[in-house]
């Protein structure tokens, strides 16, 4: 095995103070070269920083948490490489025929 694409919401589970302590131990067992992000990760932090009111004190937290987070994957934040999206356009292709739903676009394409 190479090592592991962590989804968003380990990586949130990870960097929270109150983040699941089972989480925690398993991301700790790993080694840290290991351990990879995808660049869609941080665009959901950012996603989630532009969609709170410009005022609003969480946006500096989620900013923080973004930057944190790039900080400690350097070198381990894995592109959207070409390959990728026509495995996710096969994988959310069939997905939306055989369910009649689409598929979250960010959860396939890190399927993918």
């Amino acid at each position: 095995m190479i090592g592991w694409l962590l989804d968003t919401n380990v990586v949130a589970e990870l960097v929270s103070p109150g983040g699941s302590a089972r989480v925690k131990a398993w991301s700790v067992a790993q080694p840290e070269s290991r351990l990879f992000i995808s660049v869609l990760t941080l665009g959901e932090y950012e996603k989630g920083i532009h969609q709170l009111a410009t005022g609003d004190p969480m946006r500096a937290r989620y900013a923080s948490m973004r930057d944190i987070v790039a900080e400690n994957f350097p070198r381990r934040v894995l592109p959207v490489s070409n390959a990728i999206v026509l495995r996710w356009g096969a994988i959310a292709g069939r997905v939306r025929r055989d369910t009649g739903h689409p598929p979250q676009v960010v959860d396939t394409l890190l399927a993918a």
